[in-house]
């Protein structure tokens, strides 16, 4: 209980509750401060948990969307009973991982004993061969032959072959009116009736046509 106090004059009692006043007002002061800090880290820290809970359930979605469409649903509740809560981890566990089927079988695929990128029986490394059938091939599976044309021009024989063209370049265009025949070369690319022709005389009169 707070004991009356007495002063001497009214000057000393103003001067006293005045300084009283101003340190409760101080107080007040770093009060109110301390709350609006505190409220400014709760705002902060209540974000920050609406993000995470967001971000979860986000996580939560996808992973059911993942088991609804890909796990038989037989499978996920025998999953779902055989999981345990683990207090220490906060998380959610099944035991007896070591003796699941991934665990036991072989880390890593046995590779081709002559390496190529995958395991090749030795029936499918002979009928390869012989047959295009894609079945028997791990890679270049779509063989695309082209189909070369014909030539039309003279393989080259060496420096004594005729050419087939020479018996043409060397007739003269000026002869007297007798018929042209031309020697025959041998052709080793096909018949070309173009070689054996025998052209008209080059000043021949043209036949005069009949009177009707």
């Amino acid at each position: 209980m707070q004991l009356e106090e007495q002063f001497g004059s009214l000057q000393e009692e103003v001067d006293v509750k005045t300084r009283k006043l101003k340190k409760l007002w101080a107080k007040y002061q770093a009060a109110t401060s301390e709350i609006r800090d505190l409220e400014q880290e709760f705002q902060r820290e209540r974000e920050d948990m609406l993000d995470t809970i967001r971000d979860l359930t986000k996580q939560v979605r996808l992973k059911d969307l993942i088991i609804g469409n890909f796990v038989p649903p037989l499978e996920a509740r025998a999953i779902e009973a055989r999981s345990v809560w683990d207090g220490e981890a906060d998380t959610w566990s099944l035991p007896r991982q070591d003796l699941a089927g991934n665990v036991l079988r072989a880390e890593r695929r046995a590779g081709s004993a002559a390496g190529l990128l995958r395991p090749e029986t030795e029936y499918a490394r002979q009928r390869k061969q012989y047959d295009v059938n894609p079945r028997y091939k791990h890679d270049n599976i779509i063989n695309m032959e082209v189909d070369l044309p014909e030539s039309t021009t003279q393989e080259f024989e060496g420096p004594g072959m005729v050419s087939r063209v020479n018996a043409t370049l060397s007739t003269p265009l000026d002869l007297p009116d007798e018929d042209v025949v031309f020697q025959a070369v041998e052709n080793t690319l096909g018949t070309n009736p173009n070689l054996n022709a025998n052209p008209k005389p080059l000043n021949a009169n043209p036949q005069p046509r009949p009177k009707h």
